[in-house]
């Protein structure tokens, strides 16, 4: 008789907290917090007891958004830019690696 075999979602798919979050992309939990409440990039969920889950596509944003402020874009504008985006846009942002990249980038208007 086979065995029960116990099955669970990918660890990449699973809703993290704001402290996970917070040590994943090397900001503060309150960094996060501030960023929810001045620029609406919060969770897209919350569990029972009003806490925050982060879903991947939210770690998406919120890595894009520490991008564009490392790049120079203050944090206002960088979040402006993220939230103007489909979210189906940010799984396949990826920064220039090269100078040739960055100048076709600029080109292309990317």
């Amino acid at each position: 008789m086979p065995r029960a075999q116990l099955v669970l979602p990918p660890a990449h798919d699973a809703p993290l907290t704001v402290t996970a979050v917070s040590s994943k992309l090397g900001v503060s939990a309150s960094t996060l917090r501030t960023w929810e409440r001045r620029y609406g990039l919060g969770p897209g969920e919350r569990s029972a007891g009003s806490h925050r889950r982060y879903l991947p596509e939210d770690v998406a944003r919120l890595s894009h958004m520490i991008e564009l402020i490392q790049s120079g874009v203050t944090p206002a504008d960088a979040a402006a830019i993220v939230l103007s985006q489909s979210r189906g846009d940010l799984e396949e942002v990826a920064p220039p690696r090269t100078a040739d990249e960055l100048v076709a980038a600029a080109r292309t208007g990317d």
